[in-house]
């Protein structure tokens, strides 16, 4: 990932990161997100849930600011500043495509390889940011539908900006399974409930 995050410094051209969160946010998130859009993206993803929990806690941004100038000036934040910069880091982008009409994917349930955090992928965990009134105008896909937490994601279905997708429960689930778990989702909401494949 870091030669992701190295790729967007330097197309901003930077060669390190700017002194301060709001520069940061000003001078590299903002302008690569409309880059993004720019190029025709439709939506943006988030794979969080294999490395930590989808726990994106409300974090006052004075909290975020100083942990990215202490990171910014060497130190090696804890992994609880770590977690909180993350934090309002995701609600911010996720705020910001929201402004850009652009749909924040998020990967939910069972992952990728064999130590993911299965519990933290819990697409519940998301429900403190779904829930947040800055971001009711962007509109979030639970990648996977949640699968093995698909009751949890039906009832998140019910609020208006989120939307789940069937992709790799085809061959997480038997076709029996899944056409009981497809059945619930689409007689409460089918609407929202979109095809996927992986």
């Amino acid at each position: 990932m870091d030669f992701l995050l190295a790729g967007y410094l330097k197309e901003r051209g930077l060669s390190k990161f700017p002194a301060s969160l709001d520069d940061y946010l000003a001078k590299v998130v903002t302008p690569t997100l409309e880059r993004f859009k720019a190029d025709g993206a439709i939506a943006l993803k988030f794979e969080a849930a294999y490395p930590r929990s989808l726990n994106f806690a409300e974090v006052p941004a004075a909290e975020a600011k100083r942990v990215y100038r202490r990171h910014v000036k060497g130190s090696v934040p804890s992994p609880a500043d770590y977690k909180a910069l993350q934090d309002w880091l995701f609600r911010f982008i996720a705020r910001e495509a929201g402004r850009l009409d652009l749909v924040v994917h998020v990967h939910t349930g069972v992952g990728a390889g064999s130590y993911f955090d299965l519990t933290g992928s819990n697409p519940a965990q998301l429900e403190s940011a779904l829930n947040d009134p800055s971001l009711r105008g962007t509109r979030f896909v639970l990648i996977h539908g949640g699968w093995p937490f698909h009751e949890q994601t039906a009832f998140l279905l019910a609020k208006p900006n989120v939307y789940t997708d069937f992709s790799a429960m085809t061959f997480l689930l038997s076709a029996r399974s899944l056409a009981g778990v497809l059945r619930t989702w689409l007689e409460w909401y089918p609407e929202k409930v979109l095809f996927g494949t992986d």
